[in-house]
C-alpha cells in the first residue's frame, strides 16, 4: 500500500534500513544492535566477516507490507531469511519488548553465519544436512535473548509437568506444531547453559558443522540427546510439581465462561464483558483456522454469533487479537475495537445487537490498539503507534478531536478510562530503571494519567515484575491488574485509597494471553465481575469471579519464592531466587554423563565442569547470558560512530538453478539440452531480475525469459522479454516414397515460436484483491515439421527417419488486456481448503492476428464437517475471433477434465485411428480440442494422514478426494447439444465429457505436491479407469 524511501544506518556490523518517519527510533535500533552484537558475540564466541541487514518498520501494518521476505501474519514478530542473512522487524511501541525480538533474530543470524561460514546463503548444503529442529534454533534465540527462564516459559513448563505433555527432545524434533518450541527450546537450553555454562551453547552451535545436532551435545556435554532430554525433564518436574499444594487452578475460585467444551476453540482472548455482564465479546478461532472477534453469552459462555469477520474478509484483513481488545460503549449497544484496513489500522464501531458496522474512524497513524469509552460514551482513548513509539491519545466517537495525550518513548499501552472520566489508567515503562541515554528498560508499571493537570502518576508498590491490563474497579476507588512479581502471572488489585497492593489469586499456571503483555481484563461495572485468560492444558481459557474485591486480604509483601528460578539446582522450598550461572558441585555428578572435554578460548576443561582458564588453580568467572542482557552500558555506541547513507539498489542473487547442459543425436536428429535461471533482487526486495533459459534442440526454439518487476509503490509493474516454443499435433499424413514400394508416414506438429515484449500492472485494491493491466507485442515463428518415417510393405523402416521444416510466414499482433482477480482462500496442505478465488480476464489481439481472449475462473472451498471441505470450480476460456484456431486448447490435462490424457486415447479409441478430417487424426480425440473450454469440477477433500492427527512432522500429510468433472471443448464451427444424437458428426457435434473418480495427494516435504488420479470417465466405454501421476496443487 504504501511507498517506504528507505535510508541507511552503517554501523560497524550491520546496515540498518529505515524511512524518515521512523529515523529516531531507528538510530535506538542501531545502538541495540551493536549492543546486543558484542553480546551475541562475546557468548557465542564468534564474529560477523561482513555487516549483516536489519530492515526496520515502524509498525506492524507497516511491516506486514514488506517485499524482503514472506510474513505469517499478525503472530508473526520479526523474519530472518537464509539466503540474505537479512532481519526484517517491526517497532512494537515497547523498546524492551522491540530489542528482545531484536535480538532473537540476531541469534538466527549468528547461526546463519556459523552454518554459512561467513557467506550469507552460501552453506545452503550444510543447513540441509545439519536440519536444526526448531527447538534448537528458536529454543536458543529466546534464551539469548531473554535470559534464563522467565515466567511464561515456567508457565508452559508447570503446565505440562502437571499433565503430564512435558515433550521429549524427540516429540519436540518431530511434531513442532504440537509442542512449541520457542517455550520448550527455552527451557531446554536454560537448563544446558546454568548446567554446563553459557559457552557451552556457542561451542554447541559451532560443533553441528561437524556431524549434527546429536554430535555436537555428545562432544560437548557428553551426554546424548536421549540423556539430556532424560535429565531436562527431571529437572523441570522436580522444580515446579511441587508447587501445585501452594497454588490453585481457575476453576478453584472462578466460574468457567469461554473453554473448548463450552465454547470450541483453543484460543480465548482478551474478554469484553458488557456492562451488565450479560454478554462478553472475544478473539477466538473457534472452529475454524482464523482468529475472530466472537460475542458470547457472558454467564453460560454459549456462542451467539461472530463479529463482523476479518482474516478472509475485504474489508479488514485482521483484529489486533494479540495486543488489543475490544471495549463496550457504557450504555453496552456498540462496540470499538482497531482493525487492519489497507495500510493502516481503523477504530472500528460496531451495533452489536444488528452486528452491523456504524462507524469507523480513522486516526491516520501506523497503528491502533485497545480503544476504550470514556464514561460519558462521546470519546475514546486508544495506544497509537507512530514513528516506532506508543501513546495515549483519544478522539471523539464519530472520529473528529483527535488529541495526544503523551509524546514520548515511553510505552503507553492498555488504557482504560476511569468511572469519573477525569483520569486514564495504562501500563508502561516509565520508571527510575527506564533511561533512553543508556537505552536501559524497566519493568512495566501501573500508571494515572490526570486530565486535570496533563500529568502522568506510577502508582506505588510496582518496582517488581510486569503489570499490565489495568481495569477500574466500578467504584474508581481500585485497579485490577495482571502482575507476574512473583513469577506466576496472578490478578493483583491496587487500593488508591490505601495505596496498597493485595494480590486476588494464587494461580498455578497463569493469567496471561499469546504474549507476557497481551490485555487479559475485564471488569463489568454493573455487574461487579471480572472476567480473565487462563492458560491451562496447552489452551488459553476465560473464567470470571464475581466481586473480586471479596478476594483482599492483607497487603502483599513481596515473597522469596520464586517460581521462575534455575532447573539444574532444584532444592527444597524456600526455592534459591538467584540467576547465578555458577553451578554447585552437588549437582556435577550426573547418571550418564560423559568424560568428553572441549576447547573454549581459555584452554580446555571438562565437559561437567564450569568454564576454567588454562590456569587450573585460577576460576574464571564464566560468561554470563543474564549479566549481559541485565548490562545496558555493555559496547553501547554513540550515534556519532555511524555513517547515515541514501539506499541505493544492488542486485544481489536469490537463487541460481544448478545450470545443465548435455548433447543428444539419435534417428530424428541432434542438438543441445539444458539450461538455467537466476532471480536476483534489491536487499529490500522491491526490484527483481529473473533471467531463465532453456534449449531441447535447437537454439532457435529455446525458452528464454528476461524480466525486472519493480514492488516498491503501491502499483506494482513489470518488464521483460521472453521466447516461448509451442507445439501442436496434427493429422498424420502417409504417402508414398521415393523408392519402389516405399511408403512414408509423416507425423506433423505444428511449431510456433512466440517471441514477446511485455509489461504488467497491478493495482492492490485490498489484500484479497486487485487489478491487473498488461500489453504484450508478440512476433510468431510459423513452421510446420514434418518426421518422415519410411517403410516397406512389411511395416520395416527402408531408411532412417528424417525431419523437413517447412518455414510459414511470420506474424506480429499487440495485445492489451485487464483483469479483475480476487483470493481470500487459505491453503492447507495439498490444497485450498476454505475462501473463494476468482479471476475474470479480457485481452485483445490487434494485428496479424485479431482474436479476443477471455477467462473466467471460479472457485469456492466450503467446510462441510469437521475437515472435510466441499471444493467447486467453474472455469470458461475461449478464443474468440478470426484467428482464433491459430491457439487450440486441449481440455483433456489432468488439471481439467480428467481421466481424457492424450496418450490413453491412442492406447485405446485412437491405436488405429486415421481420420483425415480430424486434427490430431482420431476424432474421439479431437473432441477434447478447441478454441473455447467449459468446466466445471466437485471435489469431496478429506485429510488421510496429517499432524493433527498426532502423526510425526517428519511423515508427508497425505489428503483424498473424490471428484467430478464435467466439460467440453468447442470451435465455432461446433454444435453443442447435452447429448449425442444418432447421425451426428462425430466431429462437429460436442457433447459434455464427464468423469468420476479419486484422488490421493502428498505434499513432499514442501517442494511440491504430488496427484495420484484413478479417473473412470463416463463416456468411454472401453476405458473402465485410468490412473495418472502429475506435480501441483489441485485446483
Amino acid at each position: 500500500y504504501t511507498k517506504f524511501d528507505f535510508k541507511v544506518i552503517q554501523t560497524e556490523h550491520f546496515d540498518v534500513y529505515y524511512y524518515e518517519r521512523e529515523r529516531i527510533a531507528a538510530m535506538d535500533a542501531a545502538r541495540m544492535a551493536e549492543r546486543s552484537y558484542a553480546k551475541l558475540s562475546k557468548v557465542l564466541n564468534h564474529e560477523f566477516r561482513e555487516r549483516k541487514p536489519i530492515i526496520l518498520y515502524a509498525s506492524h501494518s507497516d511491516f506486514l507490507q514488506t517485499n524482503a521476505t514472506e510474513v505469517g501474519g499478525e503472530g508473526t514478530g520479526g523474519v530472518t531469511d537464509f539466503a540474505r542473512n537479512r532481519a526484517v522487524l517491526p517497532f512494537t511501541g515497547s523498546y524492551a519488548d522491540f530489542e528482545h525480538v531484536l535480538i532473537h533474530e540476531m541469534v538466527h543470524q549468528f547461526q546463519y553465519d556459523v552454518w554459512s561460514r561467513g557467506r550469507a546463503g552460501a552453506g545452503i548444503q550444510t543447513l540441509i544436512a545439519i536440519a536444526p529442529p526448531l527447538w534448537f534454533a528458536e529454543g536458543m534465540a529466546e534464551y539469548l535473548s531473554q535470559g534464563p527462564i522467565d515466567s511464561e516459559t515456567a508457565m508452559w513448563l508447570r503446565d505440562a509437568s502437571l499433565e503430564g505433555k512435558l515433550p521429549t527432545i524427540e516429540q519436540m524434533t518431530l511434531d513442532p506444531y504440537e509442542f512449541f518450541p520457542y517455550r520448550f527450546g527455552h527451557a531446554l537450553w536454560s537448563y544446558v547453559a546454568e548446567r554446563w555454562g553459557d559457552e557451552a551453547v556457542g561451542a554447541i552451535l559451532k560443533a553441528t558443522l561437524a556431524g549434527g545436532i546429536e554430535p555436537a551435545f555428545r562432544r560437548t556435554i557428553g551426554l546424548t540427546i536421549e540423556q539430556l532430554s532424560e535429565q531436562w525433564r527431571d529437572a523441570v518436574q522436580k522444580r515446579y510439581l511441587p508447587e501445585i499444594g501452594a497454588r490453585a487452578r481457575a476453576r478453584a475460585v472462578a466460574d468457567e465462561l469461554l473453554t473448548e467444551k463450552r465454547s470450541d476453540g483453543t484460543l480465548h482472548l482478551a474478554p469484553a464483558l458488557s456492562p451488565d455482564g450479560s454478554q462478553v465479546v472475544y478473539f477466538s478461532e473457534k472452529d475454524f483456522y482464523s482468529v475472530d472477534l466472537y460475542l458470547a453469552d457472558g454467564v453460560t459462555g454459549e456462542v451467539k454469533r461472530r463479529i463482523l469477520q476479518s482474516g478472509i474478509s475485504s474489508n479488514y484483513e485482521t483484529y489486533r487479537f494479540i495486543n488489543s481488545q475490544a471495549n463496550w460503549s457504557p450504555d453496552g449497544k456498540y462496540l470499538a475495537f482497531a482493525a487492519k484496513r489497507g495500510p493502516r489500522d481503523d477504530i472500528v464501531i460496531v451495533d452489536v445487537e444488528r452486528n452491523k458496522q456504524v462507524g469507523r474512524i480513522e486516526p491516520k497513524l501506523s497503528g491502533v490498539t485497545t480503544p476504550s469509552w470514556s464514561p460519558d460514551g462521546r470519546r475514546l482513548v486508544f495506544t497509537g503507534y507512530e514513528g516506532g513509539f506508543s501513546d495515549l491519545f483519544i478522539v471523539d466517537r464519530d472520529g473528529k478531536n483527535l488529541r495526544r495525550l503523551t509524546q514520548d518513548k515511553y510505552a503507553d499501552l492498555h488504557p482504560v478510562w476511569a468511572p469519573d472520566g477525569k483520569s486514564i489508567a495504562f501500563s508502561t515503562d516509565r520508571g527510575p530503571e527506564t533511561d533512553f541515554r543508556t537505552l536501559a528498560f524497566g519493568n512495566f508499571r501501573i500508571a494515572v494519567y490526570d486530565f486535570q493537570g496533563g500529568s502522568v502518576r506510577v502508582l506505588d508498590k510496582m518496582e517488581r515484575g510486569r503489570n499490565a491490563s489495568p481495569q477500574w474497579a466500578p467504584d474508581g476507588r481500585s485497579l485490577a491488574f495482571v502482575s507476574d512479581r512473583n513469577g506466576v502471572s496472578n490478578i493483583f488489585l491496587y487500593d488508591l485509597g490505601e495505596d496498597e497492593v493485595y494480590q486476588l489469586t494464587e494461580f498455578y499456571t497463569g493469567s496471561q494471553g499469546i504474549v507476557p503483555l497481551s490485555p487479559v481484563l475485564s471488569w463489568a461495572a454493573q455487574a461487579d465481575r471480572l472476567a480473565f485468560v487462563y492458560y491451562e492444558q496447552s489452551k488459553y481459557d476465560i473464567y470470571s469471579i464475581t466481586n473480586p474485591r471479596a478476594l483482599k486480604r492483607t497487603p502483599y509483601r513481596q515473597q522469596t519464592v520464586d517460581s521462575v528460578g534455575m532447573l539444574a539446582r532444584v532444592v527444597v522450598p524456600p526455592l534459591d531466587t538467584t540467576r547465578s550461572l555458577q553451578v554447585r558441585e552437588e549437582v556435577r555428578p550426573q547418571v550418564g554423563e560423559g568424560g568428553s572435554i572441549y576447547r573454549t578460548p581459555q584452554g580446555f576443561r571438562s565437559s561437567s565442569e564450569v568454564s576454567r582458564s588454562g590456569d587450573s588453580t585460577q576460576l574464571l568467572q564464566p560468561v554470563s547470558v543474564a549479566a549481559l542482557l541485565d548490562s545496558a552500558t555493555y559496547s553501547l555506541p554513540d550515534t556519532s560512530e555511524f555513517t547515515l547513507k541514501d539506499y541505493r539498489v544492488r542486485f544481489s542473487p536469490d537463487y541460481i538453478a544448478r545450470p545443465s547442459i548435455g548433447y543428444a543425436r539419435d534417428n530424428f536428429g541432434r542438438g543441445f539440452f539444458g539450461g538455467s535461471a537466476i532471480s536476483l533482487s534489491d536487499i529490500l526486495g522491491n526490484h527483481q531480475l529473473i533471467f531463465a533459459g532453456y534449449v531441447n534442440g535447437r537454439i532457435s526454439e529455446a525458452q528464454i525469459l528476461a524480466a525486472y518487476a519493480n514492488l516498491s509503490r503501491r502499483i506494482n509493474w513489470a518488464v521483460g522479454l521472453s521466447q516461448d516454443p509451442y507445439y501442436y499435433l496434427e493429422p498424420t499424413q502417409f504417402i508414398s516414397g521415393t523408392n519402389p514400394g516405399e511408403n512414408i508416414r509423416v507425423t506433423r506438429i505444428r511449431r510456433l515460436v512466440v517471441r514477446s515484449a511485455f509489461g504488467s500492472a497491478y493495482y492492490p485494491v485490498s489484500r484479497f484483491q486487485r487489478i491487473e493491466a498488461g500489453v504484450r507485442f508478440a512476433n510468431v515463428d510459423d513452421a510446420l515439421l514434418r518426421i518422415n518415417e519410411p517403410y516397406n510393405s512389411a511395416g520395416a523402416l527402408t531408411r532412417d527417419p528424417f525431419l523437413e521444416t517447412d518455414n510459414l510466414p511470420g506474424v506480429s499482433y499487440f495485445q492489451p488486456s485487464a483483469a479483475l482477480v480476487f483470493d481470500n482462500s487459505l491453503f492447507g496442505y495439498v490444497a485450498p481448503f476454505y475462501g473463494r478465488r476468482y479471476r475474470l480476464e479480457l485481452a485483445q489481439t490487434v494485428g496479424n492476428w485479431n482474436f479476443s481472449q477471455v477467462t473466467a475462473d471460479y472457485r469456492r472451498y466450503d467446510r462441510i464437517l469437521g475437515p472435510i471441505v466441499l471444493a467447486t470450480r467453474a472455469l470458461y476460456f475461449g478464443r474468440i475471433g478470426s484467428d482464433a484456431e491459430e491457439f487450440r486448447i486441449f481440455a483433456g490435462s489432468t488439471d481439467l477434465i480428467r481421466g481424457n490424457t492424450s496418450g490413453s486415447y491412442r492406447r485405446n479409441e485412437c491405436l488405429n485411428a486415421n481420420d483425415p478430417e480430424a486434427e490430431t487424426g482420431c476424432a474421439e480425440l479431437d473432441r477434447l480440442i478447441g478454441t473455447q473450454i467449459g468446466i466445471a469440477s466437485v471435489e469431496l477433500r478429506f485429510p488421510i494422514l496429517n499432524p493433527s492427527f498426532g502423526t510425526p512432522a517428519g511423515i508427508p500429510p497425505l489428503e483424498g478426494a473424490i471428484f467430478y468433472d464435467v466439460g467440453l471443448a468447442w470451435d465455432q464451427r461446433s454444435t453443442i447439444r447435452w447429448s449425442r444424437r444418432d447421425g451426428d458428426d462425430d466431429l462437429r457435434v460436442r457433447t459434455p465429457l464427464k468423469t468420476l473418480g479419486f484422488s490421493v495427494r502428498t505434499n513432499l516435504f514442501g517442494f511440491a505436491v504430488a496427484r495420484l488420479d484413478y479417473s473412470i470417465p463416463q463416456d468411454r466405454p472401453a476405458v473402465k479407469g485410468l490412473w495418472t501421476f502429475s506435480l501441483g496443487p489441485a485446483f
